[in-house]
């Protein structure tokens, strides 16, 4: 009877001491805890919510061991199980994690949180099909379940059946109108659907349930041409303490194609100030005010914009109608008539292989060089190149000596200013009567010049200077349209300079 009643006391004891740990008076229910372990060192509750205060204070070893005793102590404590999952699971002990949310299914099929996190534990180890097939056994019990519905979305989003993850998050959203996470993965998914009015509509909903949705409801109405209302929404994201290189980005971005250069620069330097040395904040900083201008665009600069790229370069430039690879294809044929794979050709900058379909019928040997590593992992996906290098261009030409027959370079070389030594060291690496076919964005000026978004662009006197004092023959110069931006042609270069057959010296 005294067992009974000293166990009964433990309870109430746990309890009390559970409701100071939710109203966060955390010292004391820890206190709490300890004295109730002291008495019974195997009271599983005790030693579970003390595991739990714990791991929430950072003492997350500490924490797990405490959860571990719990179970230990009562090997069926199914809640328990899941939490210790949870732990694992941040921690990204995904196994551990998935064994922890069995054993608490086992315990209680019915318990759903660890049902649905069982689910992320999937989709995180790449099992996406059986993720799938978990979360619709789910809906087959729960079919309204708004947290169900929108993590079966953000999976059927990421294998690309995004009418059907729409569909998921539309279906979350009316069950639980005020679910901002829902609204703003639903813009997301219509947004990639190419239905931006309606991406808008459900970032405006995410924003008004509460969300930080503004960055995402700003890029909807930047990708819709509305340009001071997505500058009023960076703007917005900046006020509320959002500090993400997109906004900074982005909003600096516009400002310098509204011409407002000083706002522009404002914003670079406020990102400046926030992440010193940063080297895109920097070189946009530095475009912006049109002083000191570098004579080229830094390594870092580069290699940050396109890592940061990789991922939706391809769609970017899409959506762009960019025509760089097809207007250096059209001047090789123009160059060498019907392709016979004879020549060794390089693809100086070549992002993520756009160039290669089109070219590979020209090469015996088609080698790639660009200076981002995630850019030439997706190159290497697109297939086509004999050899990838991850190398700085002008470096990388000065080490090779007459080794290619061609060069090709689709918008690389927007990131000189100065033409003269990558000009230089590209004759070095070019077979005597070799091609360098290159396309720059075109200034009415008589130099060069770095623009507000980050790119140089080249006068005609000033690029027919360059090639002549590298020594190169201008075979070609045509005035082309690059892509579009804002809506309107971005016109440039479009250059084939020749190495000559023999050198004259004097």
């Amino acid at each position: 009877m005294e067992e009974v009643k000293r166990q009964i006391e433990l309870g109430e004891a746990v309890q009390i001491a559970r409701s100071w740990q939710e109203q966060g008076r955390l010292a004391e229910a820890q206190m709490l805890y300890e004295r109730i372990l002291a008495v019974d060192p195997v009271q599983a509750e005790a030693l579970h919510f003390l595991g739990l205060l714990r791991y929430q204070l950072g003492a997350r070893e500490a924490g797990i061991a405490l959860v571990r005793r719990a179970l230990a102590a009562d090997p069926q404590y199914a809640a328990a199980h899941s939490n210790l999952g949870n732990m694992l699971l941040e921690q990204g002990e995904l196994g551990g994690a998935e064994a922890a949310y069995r054993k608490a299914l086992e315990w209680d099929a019915a318990l759903l949180d660890a049902r649905n996190n069982l689910g992320l534990v999937l989709r995180r180890q790449g099992r996406l099909a059986e993720a799938e097939a978990h979360y619709r056994q789910i809906l087959a019990q729960h079919p309204d379940h708004p947290l169900i519905l929108n993590n079966l979305g953000q999976l059927l989003a990421a294998r690309g059946a995004l009418e059907a993850a729409a569909d998921c998050f539309q279906r979350a959203v009316a069950q639980a109108p005020e679910f901002s996470e829902a609204w703003k993965n639903l813009g997301q998914a219509l947004a990639r659907l190419q239905r931006p009015a309606e991406a808008v509509e459900a970032y405006q909903r995410a924003v008004a349930a509460g969300a930080d949705a503004y960055l995402e409801l700003a890029n909807a109405l930047r990708d819709q041409g509305l340009i001071e209302e997505a500058i009023a929404a960076y703007r917005k994201v900046l006020a509320l303490g959002g500090r993400q290189p997109t906004a900074f980005h982005s909003l600096g971005r516009l400002l310098h194609a509204r011409g407002r250069e000083e706002e522009a620069a404002q914003i670079f330097q406020q990102w400046l100030d926030w992440d010193p040395g940063n080297p895109v904040a920097a070189h946009l900083l530095a475009a912006s005010r049109g002083k000191e201008t570098p004579a080229r665009a830094s390594d870092a600069y580069v290699e940050t914009i396109f890592d940061g790229f990789a991922q939706t370069f391809d769609q970017r430039l899409q959506e762009l109608e960019y025509r760089a690879p097809d207007l250096l294809a059209e001047q090789v044929r123009r160059c060498y008539g019907e392709p016979a794979a004879q020549l060794r050709v390089l693809d100086a900058g070549c992002g993520t292989g756009l160039c290669a379909p089109q070219v590979r019928p020209f090469a015996r040997t088609l080698v790639g060089v660009d200076l981002s590593a995630k850019m030439l992992a997706q190159a290497e996906k697109r297939g086509g190149y004999d050899q990838l290098i991850q190398a700085e261009l002008t470096a990388f030409l000065e080490e090779c000596t007459q080794a290619f027959d061609l060069i090709l370079s689709a918008d690389t070389l927007v990131y000189f200013g100065d033409l003269r030594p990558v000009l230089r060291a590209a004759k070095q690496a070019l077979a005597p009567g070799g091609r360098l076919v290159f396309t720059l964005e075109r200034s009415e000026g008589t130099g060069f010049s770095l623009q507000g978004h980050g790119r140089y662009c080249h006068g005609r006197s000033y690029l027919i200077a360059s090639c002549a004092v590298a020594g190169l023959q201008l075979e070609d110069l045509i005035t082309v349209v690059l892509r579009l931006e804002m809506g309107k042609p971005v016109e440039g270069w479009l250059c084939c300079v020749r190495k000559p057959l023999e050198e004259t010296h004097g």
